[in-house]
């Protein structure tokens, strides 16, 4: 059926929204109160959406159609219109490297796990957009990127730097492929940063040394998450990412487990961490502070829907004197190490590590958890601990 503007003027409202049927796959929304609202529903990411192209009679039904083809062509280009719409409405030209990177995290919201989108989108929105946002990226320069990362530099923050140049990069490949760059101004500066420590994590493995670093944690007059946070993370050695964005709904406090989705794991497969009773004293001792928020360590600037900072962690254990010597990822080398020293399967390990099976045709088959073993493990683990830093 083919919609005239006469089928629209005499369209009268119901007691329920029907919908009117027009070509290629726009309709009409005849809602109760009187209005007829235009929209095309597309599959974008996997997902259904429905994308709102106006009101009648203040939008023709010629210009419904012209933007339905506009829609359909920046579908079939990769391209998401909705998000193109809210670029638009927030004032964004498309050229600028905001506009581009809201588009680039929007292509890959549904592919990356949620920490790894939050972090990228944090990365950009703290150290790039400020200073880079407004700018064409036609017109960007790499001395212009290069003082974006110097910054980060000064901070100490070596592979935050890395990492930031590298996500610049992408955007500004991103750019390219659709049409809005020539090239990618980013490589232009291979060594032109400090290059951060390559090779395994620094981290701990000698008992004695690791107690004194317990209880310089204990010590810590920072900030009290993030002290929380350096506490935590020695009996669970999580992925830092993934240790400031523990959620309270992901805990189970009576069975002792915190439990994460696949969305929200390296590998993309769900995640059970057995958790100590030291592990869970000191859940309970944040609590009282954060217990009504959405996040464990949640951060109280803004809408106090956010974490901490990936990074911050990490900061706290170089003020303290540990620059070199450990890390918070380190933490999962100085469990893996002491663990297997103490008779403990690999098997049990890299479960607890989430690491993958790298045979495949073993893989295939590797369903088990190894739960009741790791919750033994684990327990262990945080009574040696406690012995160390005694």
């Amino acid at each position: 059926m083919t919609l005239t503007v006469k089928d629209l003027r005499d369209a009268e409202p119901r007691d329920k929204q029907y919908k009117l049927t027009d070509r290629d796959g726009l309709y009409v929304l005849v809602h109760p109160n009187g209005g007829k609202y235009f929209r095309y529903d597309y599959r974008f990411g996997g997902k259904r959406k429905t994308l709102a192209l106006g009101t009648f009679p203040e939008t023709s039904l010629r210009q419904a159609r012209d933007a339905l083809h506009e829609a359909k062509q920046q579908v079939k280009s990769g391209l998401d219109p909705a998000l193109s719409r809210r670029i638009e409405k927030a004032g964004l030209t498309k050229n600028t490297f905001e506009a581009i990177a809201v588009e680039f995290l929007g292509q890959h919201e549904h592919e990356w796990s949620e920490t790894h989108y939050v972090r990228v989108k944090r990365m950009l929105e703290a150290d790039v957009i400020p200073w880079l946002g407004n700018r064409p990226v036609s017109a960007l320069t790499a001395p212009e990127v290069l003082e974006v990362l110097r910054r980060i530099e000064k901070r100490g923050a070596l592979e935050s730097a890395a990492r930031t140049k590298q996500i610049i990069g992408q955007v500004l490949r991103y750019a390219i492929a659709t049409g809005r760059s020539a090239r990618d101004v980013a490589a232009d500066l291979r060594g032109a940063l400090k290059a951060p420590t390559r090779g395994s994590f620094a981290a701990i493995e000698d008992p004695k040394e690791l107690g004194a670093l317990l209880r310089a944690i204990d010590n810590y007059e920072g900030s009290f998450l993030v002290r929380m946070a350096l506490a935590l993370q020695p009996y669970v050695f999580a992925r830092p990412g993934n240790l400031v964005s523990m959620m309270w709904d992901d805990i189970d406090l009576d069975t002792r487990l915190w439990e994460l989705d696949a969305e929200k794991m390296k590998m993309r497969r769900p995640h059970a961490v057995p958790l100590s009773t030291q592990a869970i004293s000191i859940l309970n001792e944040i609590r009282p502070l954060t217990g009504s928020s959405r996040f464990v360590f949640a951060s109280f600037h803004g809408t106090g829907d956010k974490h901490i900072c990936r990074e911050a962690p990490g900061m706290a254990i170089r003020r303290m004197g540990y620059k070199g010597r450990q890390t918070m990822h380190g933490f999962r080398t100085t469990g893996s190490t002491l663990l297997h020293e103490a008779g403990f399967r690999s098997d049990m390990i890299e479960k607890q590590l989430a690491h993958s099976e790298r045979n495949k045709s073993k893989a295939a088959y590797d369903r088990s958890t190894l739960l009741p073993e790791r919750r033994q493990m684990m327990q262990h683990w945080g009574n040696f601990l406690e012995k160390c830093k005694e």
